[in-house]
Parts: structure tokens; sequence; C-alpha cells
């Protein structure tokens, strides 16, 4: 995930992450995820809370399953120095699950995830980023 703040200052700043999936529901044909996120800083300077929904759907057809999503992120924003505000982003995205084939035939296995997305804020102005990530299990 992404912070929604710009580090001006040296300071220590602290996040608090919740995500919950509701996957393999009976009446819809794609899975979701609700979360909130709340930051500070040490210094009681900046703070930020954001919640997000997030709706994907796994294919598993062809060699690499992958994950196309769209996500909406409500967050707002508090400075003491500056100015508060608070925005909504649109985020729509494709993860693509590489497998690592280990030959031992565990059931657990690593994945590389390579996850390009497409951001914007007010349909006017557009980001791009690509994400990977490791997935390893311990066993």
């Amino acid at each position: 995930l992404y912070d929604n703040f710009h580090y001006l200052n040296n300071d220590k700043f602290y996040s608090l992450n919740f995500k919950y999936n509701l996957n393999d529901l009976d009446k819809l044909p794609f899975d979701m995820q609700l979360g909130g996120r709340l930051t500070a800083s040490s210094q009681n300077e900046y703070q930020s809370n954001s919640l997000f929904f997030n709706l994907h759907k796994e294919y598993t057809s062809g060699n690499y399953p992958v994950i196309p999503f769209l996500q909406l992120d409500k967050f707002n924003f508090d400075s003491q120095d500056e100015h508060s505000f608070e925005d909504t982003m649109i985020s729509f995205g494709l993860s693509i699950k590489l497998v690592v084939d280990n030959q031992d035939n565990d059931v657990f296995k690593d994945i590389i995830y390579l996850t390009p997305v497409l951001r914007t804020y007010d349909l006017s102005s557009y980001f791009f980023d690509i994400t990977i990530g490791l997935y390893h299990p311990f066993s």
C-alpha cells in the first residue's frame, strides 16, 4: 500500500492498518476487501486516516493467475502547520501471481506478485505505479 503523507520534516511516523477479506461469497461473482489505516507522527504534527473498499476476482486460466481489482480510498489529512483536507482516490490494477515451483511438491509455494496500478484523484490527473511483492510461507 501507499502512504498519503509527504514527509516534510525529520520525524517518526507510525501506522496501524486493518484489512478484512470477504471471499467466496455465494451470491457475488467477485471478492471484497474492507480496511482502514491510521497514521500519526511522533511529534503530533501530522495525522491521517483512511478507509478503503476493494473489489477483486482471481482468474486462474493460463499459466499465471491474474487478479484485476478496483479500489476506492477515502482519506483525510491533518497538519498543525498547514491545511487539512480530505480526498477520494480511485485505483485500478492487475496483480499477476508468479508461482515459484521448487520441485518438492509442497502445497505451500513461494509467490512473486507483480502489480501495475493506475490511480486518480479527480479523473484529470493519473498516476501509474508498479509494486513487486513476495509471499513466502513459513512451514
